[in-house]
């Protein structure tokens, strides 16, 4: 039996949507106003909390192997633990 990336709790439409908005966040965090950064930075934290619930820990590993990017490298923008 292999283990594949899944989602808890979220259906395609769900996923999405977090999809679409953690992208938007991240781009009021880059060239956001000051305001517009500390929105998005307190959005971004809620996220992270619901990915992490959602998430098993091999789409994450797809993940970071299409995105080419180490754990350490994934760590400095989310707070994703490795448990």
């Amino acid at each position: 039996m292999s283990i594949k990336p899944d989602l808890h709790n979220l259906n395609q439409l769900d996923a999405a949507v977090l999809h679409e908005k953690y992208h938007l966040l991240n781009a009021m965090l880059v060239r956001g106003t000051k305001e517009e950064k500390q929105r998005a930075k307190r959005e971004l934290e809620k996220l992270d909390t619901t990915i992490n619930q959602t998430v098993n820990l091999h789409a994450v590993a797809v993940a970071l192997h299409h995105l080419r990017l180490k754990p350490d490298e994934l760590r400095e923008y989310s707070d994703f633990r490795f448990n």
